[in-house]
């Protein structure tokens, strides 16, 4: 069994590709772009689309003030989300750290451990 890793960075949009046993697995990262941040999403649906990929799950890793309206901002992306998702960030410049999710997969869990 071979596998084969491919990495590339365009336009705001990192992807690591592993290919093995005739699938492939995307790990994408979107950096916003300071005019317009929220566009990193539209940049990312559009990669998932042309490559006909299904996300299994999302960390969003932002400040609220970015995406507003939280799972609004990934379904005028994406369309319905199906997915786990999970939201870290800073909620204000004075460090006041959040997490929080939006699992809509009965079963699933997610369980937050505070240092």
């Amino acid at each position: 069994m071979s596998s084969r890793i491919v990495r590339s960075c365009a336009d705001g949009l990192e992807a690591v590709s592993l290919t093995r046993s005739g699938c492939e697995e995307l790990y994408l990262i979107a950096h916003p772009c300071e005019s317009h941040p929220s566009s990193m999403l539209e940049k990312l649906a559009e990669y998932i689309r042309k490559k006909n990929a299904t996300i299994l799950m999302q960390d969003v890793f932002t400040a609220p003030q970015i995406f507003p309206d939280d799972i609004g901002s990934l379904e005028k992306a994406f369309g319905e989300v199906r997915w786990p998702v999970a939201w870290i960030g800073c909620r204000d410049n004075h460090g006041d750290r959040f997490v929080s999710s939006h699992t809509p997969v009965p079963g699933w869990r997610i369980r937050l451990i505070n240092s």
